[in-house]
């Protein structure tokens, strides 16, 4: 297990001192923005104390079951309420 870590911590070395580190640190930061802007993207949810999911769609199978108000919510927000991605209209949004 050293071993492997070792090994880990030399090419990452590597990678860095030939220069590529710029591109992995780039990425990296790329990646850490969209799951930000993510974050903030506006989703909808059913107010009632039986829902569980976040819509991406406002046409969604699931959502429109919902006989409650509506909200319009961030992703955040939904999450920090309990709600969970859709399994139906999530899945075409990304891979959660």
């Amino acid at each position: 297990m050293k071993k492997i870590i070792l090994i880990a911590l030399t090419i990452t070395a590597t990678l860095l001192i030939a220069g590529s580190g710029v591109t992995l640190l780039s990425s990296f930061s790329s990646v850490h923005s969209y799951n930000e802007k993510r974050q903030e993207t506006s989703v909808y949810i059913c107010i009632s104390k039986n829902a569980v999911a976040y819509h991406v769609n406002q046409n969604c199978r699931g959502l429109n079951k919902c006989t409650h108000e509506i909200k319009n919510v961030t992703i955040s927000e939904a999450k920090k309420k309990g709600y969970r991605a859709c399994k139906i209209c999530s899945r075409s949004y990304s891979s959660n």
